[in-house]
């Protein structure tokens, strides 16, 4: 780090008082170091080098010639405040140990947004002189709004104390040492108990060894010396802040040194559930077919972690119900169980397929759980499965088929493959040449998949490589059109192509594609 040089240069060796008892500097006139201050309000007025109506934009770094340090502030120094017993140290804020800026970012900021993080109150003159700022008449500055840290992280804006604090980070001190990881105990002599404390290596320092002169006739227990009501300030191992002597008085030196290297591990559970399938697992049926299949049904008792098992109790009912969107036209059904998690088949034999989505609930009701315990064998009922109803649906859709043109002759069509009628964007296949009066292409959509939208047919093309709107008015003729399906007459809409003949699918692409 270069050495900062002021106006009187370098001092001849170095400097000493006139007296042994008089000092050489006091502490709060130096530049950064250590220092000492009775309250925050003290150490907050700590000064920065002020605004020069001389020099813009702000150089107050340049005249300590320090990159660290403006006026009497610098990064990293120490103030210990009396009124709150703690050390403190300058850390810029957003830098180093008050944030995740380095130096790297420091060397990169202005003077002014320097000053600004490491007096976050103060405002500093950001802009050099210029007739766009009238020559910085009025001065302008920036501050800590300007840098976006006036506010905490959940966006709210500071108190004039909380901003000035928050470049001072407390130094904690002391907490660096070795995890323990094994207790051992010995009686050397009479009265006497020996206790060695070993770590796991990834500290500073050497295994621990202390001896307690045991009072006589001591048996082991713990008997507290302070008042029962006195409270544990901080989380030590497994004994919680705000536990009280008297909580832990009785406890054998085992229970405790227990407590202290293990805490209380708490059981979880998870998992309880209930599941239908309808078997073959359809998607898409044509509305009007008649059709079999089964209702499947299982339950889950999740996993409980202590005592390991299940979660939930067994299971003692089941119901299936019928919510499809065009109404209930099966059940309800009770299958029979077989606790802790059987559930029955039911089979759906003739069943005829509905317009829409055709859904089956099931219900399934468990028993309350067993009582999970935590690590020391205590009861833990937060983490117990109550007695609840779980459920779970399966479906598919009930939908009419898109009809494709056929090369045969313009009465004969062949079903596209089944699609939802929320689809969108669907490939259609014409792999025919069209002929002039005589055979064209054709696709027919019904009219409760239309559904009052309008119809794009787009048509491929080779040379943009995409689908491409065409123009329906002169590309197509439209038409009503009854096609039977499953034994009903079907109203349909009748999109046949009206302008010159063309060719059919290029290579593997589809030629036409519905856009609603």
């Amino acid at each position: 780090m270069a050495n900062p040089v002021g106006i009187n240069s370098y001092v001849t060796n170095f400097f000493s008082p006139s007296n042994l008892h008089l000092g050489v500097t006091h502490s709060v006139n130096n530049i950064g170091g250590y220092q000492e201050f009775a309250t925050i309000a003290e150490r907050n007025a700590i000064p920065t080098t002020p605004n020069s109506a001389s020099a813009q934009p702000y150089n107050g770094f340049t005249l300590n010639d320090d990159k660290w340090s403006s006026g009497r502030r610098r990064v990293g120094m120490l103030a210990f405040v009396m009124e709150t017993q703690k050390l403190y140290t300058l850390q810029p804020v957003g830098y180093f140990g008050n944030g995740g800026l380095t130096e790297v970012d420091w060397n990169a900021a202005p003077e002014w947004e320097r000053a600004v993080r490491i007096d976050p109150s103060g405002v500093f003159s950001s802009e050099a002189n210029s007739p766009t700022n009238n020559f910085n008449n009025p001065l302008v500055t920036s501050g800590a709004s300007d840098l976006g840290i006036d506010v905490d992280a959940e966006g709210v804006t500071l108190t004039a104390l909380e901003l000035a604090n928050s470049c001072w980070v407390e130094l904690v001190m002391g907490i660096d040492g070795n995890p323990i990881t094994n207790v051992q105990y010995g009686v050397p002599s009479a009265g006497d108990l020996t206790i060695t404390l070993t770590h796991d290596g990834t500290g500073s320092g050497a295994a621990i060894t202390f001896t307690v002169a045991l009072p006589t006739g001591y048996d082991g227990i713990y008997d507290p010396v302070v008042a029962d009501a006195t409270v544990v300030p901080t989380d030590v191992g497994g004994i919680d802040s705000g536990t009280t002597a008297g909580d832990l008085s009785g406890l054998s030196m085992n229970q405790m040194w227990d407590k202290l290297l293990f805490p209380t591990v708490y059981p979880s559970g998870q998992g309880a559930n209930t599941y239908i399938n309808d078997i073959p697992n359809y998607t898409y049926k044509v509305v009007g077919e008649t059709v079999s299949f089964t209702l499947e049904s299982t339950a889950s008792q999740g996993t409980l972690s202590n005592p390991a098992g299940p979660w939930a109790g067994p299971i003692n009912a089941a119901l299936i119900e019928d919510i499809s969107a065009a109404g209930a036209s099966t059940g309800p059904f009770n299958p029979a169980i077989t606790p802790p998690t059987g559930i029955a088949d039911v089979p759906m034999n003739g069943y005829v397929v509905a317009l829409g989505i055709n859904r089956w609930r099931l219900t399934t009701s468990f028993d309350q759980g067993v009582m999970p315990q935590d690590s020391t064998g205590a009861d833990y009922s937060n983490a117990r499965f109550n007695a609840q109803d779980k459920m779970n649906t399966t479906d598919f859709e009930g939908v009419y088929p898109i009809k494709l043109g056929a090369s045969s002759g313009n009465g004969n069509f062949v079903n596209r493959g089944l699609v939802s009628h929320g689809a969108n964007d669907i490939e259609c296949s014409q792999d025919y040449l069209e002929v002039d009066g005589g055979v064209r292409h054709r696709i027919a959509i019904s009219d409760a998949m239309i559904a009052g939208r309008s119809v794009m047919i787009q048509q491929w093309s080779p040379t943009a490589l995409a689908y491409v709107d065409l123009t329906m008015s002169s590309e197509w003729t439209q038409s009503p059109v009854p096609f039977n399906i499953e034994g009903n007459s079907i109203n349909y809409t009748l999109f046949t192509k009206s302008s010159l003949p063309g060719g059919g699918d290029v290579g593997n692409d589809e030629l036409y594609r519905i856009k609603f």
